[in-house]
């Protein structure tokens, strides 16, 4: 019974919304404009903005804009939309949340517990979680707080406490965006007049999502909500209010064309050491990142920065302070130190920038080596599972750094005589061929000898093995690939012959024939 009251109520919070008049118009490219007037009663105001448009971009009020009506500021920076940002403390119009404007931030605001919309240049978005607190990301050019919590969380209304803060109806503002980033949505439902009461948080949160956004959050509010299209506010303000002066302000702008930036319609490019920043299309500046002796570098997912020269390795490398202490940077710029002792670990530079090195990583975060016939290495500054050579019958090669058969030991690319036939060492892998030793391989005459792998020839004997042939062993050294030369070979041969023909004359010998 009491499911079935909750849903009755529900659906009677929610008639004011759903039982709609919507009106429709275009009062700018890209930006389409709602007025929705619905039972309460309630009247709501929205601009939905596509954000995907090469010359549309956001701008929030530097710190010495502070202090305008919206409709002012509008005016002042030439805003297609524009919507009054965060809380603010009277007297110094300080916001209360986090508050970055064209790339300044406001000195002394951060995360207070609350949400915020952060976008960089390349108007790549992000909506705080206003469960935890969150540290300042250089790269957000533009970042306007939030008041409570959000109003949609991945398309869904959270559930508020049971406080008058988030149940009463008041005039509102919110901002919100689509789930692919390429709408964005602001609202201004009027509140405190006889045609329009305003709306709770779950209210606010319904009207956002019914819009299409995703995500959304709250600005300030009451008498401070206003929204401004093509410089004239759209929304009207409570009874026997005026707009009122607020500290900070959400705005759309668009960019003129710049040949320059046909490539980088939002964002920031490298011509040499020179950096060019284009926002809508619209060449903002440039700026010689060697005059502070860095370089300029565009990273691998299309940011252009200039690199402090202490990041070894690039916009996203690092480099070592001491022994221990380890500084990464993003986007060319170093961050805070990190104690790699702390981990019972030492700090390395390597190619890339920078890394800790496990204490077991003897040679080097990134070195194989060998200890006996067991291969080590270390990758990324952490040891990687040991090889044992021996377990098949393999040395491991110091030189090479890996497990080689045991007759490339000494020569991992080369060829050598073993048992009067060649064997082949290629990559420290022996093969023997059938070409005996002394027989020059490259003589056309000579047919072509298959290669055979060297187990298959020993049936399974140990290398090494010496090979006997009439009392005579015939594995000779190492080196070329004849083994020996022509002539010795003719020494060879003909020693034996000698040996061979004076056994013969002392078996004949008489009195020492065989006994009857």
């Amino acid at each position: 019974m009491k499911k079935s009251m909750f849903l009755v109520i529900a659906s009677l919070v929610w008639t004011d919304v759903v039982l709609a008049a919507d009106t429709w118009t275009d009062p700018a490219p890209g930006v389409r404009r709602l007025v929705r007037t619905a039972p309460g009663p309630i009247r709501i105001n929205a601009a939905i903005v596509d954000f995907s448009r090469q010359d549309l971009y956001m701008r929030v009020t530097r710190p010495e804009e502070r202090g305008r009506t919206v409709s002012n500021f509008a005016n002042h920076v030439g805003a297609v939309v524009a919507i009054n940002g965060d809380w603010f403390s009277w007297g110094s119009y300080q916001p209360v949340g986090l508050a970055v404007g064209d790339g300044v931030h406001w000195e002394g605001t951060g995360d207070n517990g609350w949400s915020f919309l952060g976008c960089t240049i390349e108007k790549d978005c992000t909506f705080d979680d206003h469960t935890q607190n969150t540290a300042r990301n250089p790269r957000w050019n533009d970042v306007v707080g939030g008041n409570g919590w959000r109003l949609l969380v991945d398309g869904n209304v959270p559930q508020y406490p049971a406080e008058s803060f988030y149940n009463a109806r008041e005039p509102r503002s919110g901002v919100g965006m689509s789930a692919d980033g390429n709408t964005l949505i602001f609202v201004v439902v009027e509140g405190r007049r006889s045609d329009s009461i305003g709306v709770s948080f779950p209210q606010m949160g319904q009207i956002m999502k019914d819009l299409g956004a995703h995500q959304a959050m709250m600005l300030d509010g009451g008498g401070s909500s206003s929204l401004v299209i093509n410089g004239g506010r759209v929304s009207n303000l409570p009874s026997g209010a005026s707009e009122r002066v607020v500290a900070n302000h959400l705005a759309i702008l668009r960019g003129a064309a710049d040949p320059r930036c046909a490539n980088t319609p939002n964002g920031r490019y490298c011509d040499g050491s020179v950096i060019h920043t284009c926002r809508g299309g619209q060449h903002m500046g440039q700026g010689d990142c060697g005059a502070f002796g860095a370089a300029c570098e565009v990273t691998a997912d299309g940011v252009g920065t200039c690199v402090h020269p202490y990041c070894n390795g690039g916009a996203m490398g690092g480099y070592c302070e001491d022994e221990t202490n380890i500084v990464r940077c993003e986007y060319g710029q170093p961050g805070p130190a990190g104690d790699c002792s702390f981990f019972g670990a030492t700090c390395e530079q390597i190619d890339a920038g920078a890394q800790c090195v496990h204490f077991e990583c003897s040679e080097g975060g990134d070195a194989t080596w060998c200890q006996g016939d067991v291969l080590s290495a270390c990758a990324q500054g952490q040891p990687q599972e040991n090889t044992d050579c021996a377990a098949s019958g393999q040395k491991c090669h110091v030189g090479l750094k890996a497990c080689v058969s045991p007759e490339c030991l000494e020569a991992t690319d080369g060829e050598f005589c073993l048992g009067g036939l060649v064997t082949v060492c290629e990559a420290g892998a022996a093969t023997r061929t059938a070409q005996p030793c002394g027989v020059d391989s490259d003589d056309p005459d000579q047919p072509d000898v298959p290669v055979v792998p060297v187990d298959e020839v020993n049936d399974g004997e140990e290398p090494f093995q010496a090979e006997q042939d009439g009392g005579m062993e015939s594995m000779t050294a190492r080196g070329n690939a004849s083994c020996t030369t022509t002539g010795g070979a003719a020494i060879v041969w003909l020693l034996g012959f000698v040996l061979l023909f004076r056994r013969r004359s002392f078996d004949r010998a008489p009195g020492m024939g065989a006994q009857s």
